[in-house]
C-alpha cells in the first residue's frame, strides 16, 4: 500500500503483509521525519502476516496472484477471493459483476404486402396496373378464365382487378361467382361503353359480386391505385 511521510508527503510503498500488529516505524529518506504506521484492516480471507503460510504453488511458479484467482465478473459468487495489484502491491476483493445487458434495436415491423389478381389480357394495362400498385402489392396477371378461376380457389389474394372483356371471347363475369363463395372484393377495369355499365349492367354486376368498377383510359394509373387502397382496407363481407 502506499503511505505519505507526515512531514514533506513524500509516498513511500508498503508491503501490507510486513507490517506486524504493532505496526512498523517509517523514516523519510527526504527530511528525515520518523512515525509509525499501523496495520491494515485485514480483507476477508487473508490472514495476518504472524499467520501467513506456506507460499503457494501459482507463487512457486512465478504466477502472479491475478491469475491464481478466480476471474472477475464471474457470476457465480457476490465476493471473489481476494486478489494482489501487481503494480502497487495492494490486496482487494473484487465484486462479482453481473451479466452484461446488451440492448437490441427495437425491431422493426414490416408492413405485409397485399396480394392482388389482375385478369387481363391487353399487355398494357397490366403493366400500368403493375406500374400503379408498385411495392405495396404483390400482382399476379392472368389472361386466362379457367386460370384466374384456379387461382382464387387457392386462396390467398386480397382483391381482384377484372377486366369483361379475356382472350379468345370469354366473359371475365364468370371470375365473379369464384370471387363471391370467398368474399373477396373485385374491381371491374374495364374499356366497355361507359353508359352501359352505369345502367342496368352494372347493377347485375354488383349483384353478380362486384365491388367497384373503374373505365379504362390512358391516364387512370392515379385512379386505379386510389380505388384499390380504399377496397383494400374494406372488411371482406
Amino acid at each position: 500500500m502506499m503511505v505519505s511521510c507526515p512531514g514533506c508527503n513524500n509516498q513511500y510503498l508498503v508491503d501490507e503483509r510486513k507490517i506486524t500488529a504493532k505496526g512498523v516505524s517509517m523514516t523519510c529518506r527526504e527530511c528525515g521525519k520518523q512515525w509509525r504506521v499501523g496495520a491494515p484492516t485485514p480483507a476477508l480471507g487473508i490472514p495476518p502476516a504472524s499467520e501467513a503460510s506456506e507460499p503457494t504453488a501459482a507463487q512457486k511458479t512465478g504466477a502472479t496472484a491475478f491469475e491464481a484467482s478466480p476471474r472477475v465478473g464471474d457470476s457465480s459468487s457476490a465476493l471473489r477471493a481476494p486478489v494482489n495489484c501487481p503494480k502497487c502491491g495492494h490486496f482487494f476483493v473484487p465484486q462479482a459483476q453481473g451479466p452484461t445487458l446488451v440492448r437490441q434495436a427495437p425491431h422493426k415491423e414490416t408492413r405485409p404486402v397485399s396480394r392482388v389478381l389482375l385478369v387481363e389480357d391487353q399487355k398494357y394495362f397490366a403493366e400500368l396496373t403493375r406500374e400503379a400498385l408498385g411495392d405495396d402489392c404483390e400482382t399476379t396477371v392472368t389472361a386466362n378464365l379457367s386460370a384466374a378461376r384456379n387461382l382464387i380457389a387457392a386462396g390467398g389474394y386480397d382483391l381482384v382487378i377484372l377486366d369483361l372483356s379475356l382472350e379468345d371471347g370469354q366473359d371475365g363475369t364468370q371470375v365473379l361467382q369464384a370471387t363471391r363463395t370467398l368474399g373477396v372484393p373485385v374491381l371491374i377495369f374495364t374499356a366497355r361503353d361507359e353508359t352501359e355499365l352505369y345502367s342496368g349492367v352494372w347493377e347485375q354486376l354488383k349483384a353478380a359480386g362486384a365491388t367497384d368498377i373503374l373505365i379504362k383510359g390512358m391516364n387512370v394509373g392515379d385512379e386505379l391505385k386510389q380505388k384499390v387502397q380504399s377496397l383494400l382496407k374494406t372488411p371482406r363481407r
